[in-house]
């Protein structure tokens, strides 16, 4: 059972990055009753990375987390709300991952709550998330 709803998830986030990719805005995705995540960064600050090189070979160093308000809203509900950013308490904190994969124009990012969210049964305190989808 377990599998399966993880397979109808996956399938529906892929659905969501095609809608994304295809320049659907977020409107369009909740008026479709799809759920969309909207992170808001402390001051509009935006994650960054330092790219170094030595000779051919890039990579990323990721700068500091950045502070935030993670909330995921589905039609007109919001149904999760992280809240503005209280170290330990409420927020969230992101920041750019990985080594390579940071250099490029769509980088991961990792986003982590202050507060496991209760709506989500099993669900981590640690999202990796990637922009544009895919």
């Amino acid at each position: 059972m377990l599998s399966e709803i993880r397979a109808f998830l996956l399938m529906l986030l892929l659905s969501v990055c095609h809608a994304a990719q295809a320049g659907v805005s977020p409107e369009t995705i909740l008026q479709l009753g799809l759920p969309v995540v909207f992170v808001e960064t402390t001051d509009n600050e935006t994650p960054t990375c330092e790219v170094v090189c030595d000779g051919e070979n890039c990579r990323g160093i990721p700068g500091p987390k950045v502070t935030g308000r993670l909330y995921v809203q589905m039609g007109d509900s919001v149904v999760y709300d992280s809240e503005a950013y209280v170290k330990d308490t409420s927020g969230m904190t992101i920041r750019v991952r990985g080594n390579t994969s940071a250099i490029h124009d769509k980088k991961p990012y990792k986003v982590k709550l202050q507060k496991k969210p209760t709506c989500c049964a099993g669900a981590t305190s640690a999202l990796p998330i990637r922009t544009g989808c895919c």
